[in-house]
């Protein structure tokens, strides 16, 4: 039987989350088929769960093309950001949101690691400089 932190990642694998959390805030379209049609597009749909609130959609990814985010090599990792990419900018033309925060910001094993809201543009998540093991919270600017 799994525990409810089951899925928690140990400290040495560093303070980042093992999924990526996705915050469309204000869209101006409410239909969600897009959504899910841009999610497997991009082979980011496996293991997605999103939610439709009133004023933004959520959304967790875990998977890129089966593989586990957390599991992935440096080389997988920035082909899945490039996926992320393309997924981002297929969702600003089509819902037009105020705002896109991208957080990777996690508790783990009960420590946190505070971290600054920061204004990004959305070029970075494809960069090598990004430490994926780090964790993240930004406005992404497209």
């Amino acid at each position: 039987m799994m525990a409810l932190h089951a899925e928690k990642p140990p400290i040495s694998a560093g303070l980042a989350s093992l999924d990526i959390d996705l915050i469309f805030w204000h869209p101006k379209v409410k239909d969600i088929k897009a959504l899910q049609y841009f999610l497997e597009t991009n082979s980011l749909d496996e293991r997605a769960q999103s939610v439709v609130w009133l004023k933004k959609f959520t959304m967790r990814l875990s998977m890129w093309k089966g593989q586990y985010l957390h599991e992935m090599s440096l080389a997988d990792w920035n082909t899945a950001m490039q996926a992320l990419d393309h997924f981002l900018r297929q969702m600003n033309e089509y819902y037009h949101p105020r705002r896109i925060e991208y957080d990777t910001r996690a508790f783990t094993v009960g420590l946190v690691k505070k971290v600054r809201h920061r204004t990004r543009p959305l070029s970075i998540l494809t960069s090598e400089s990004i430490d994926r093991r780090q964790p993240a919270w930004w406005n992404l600017k497209i």
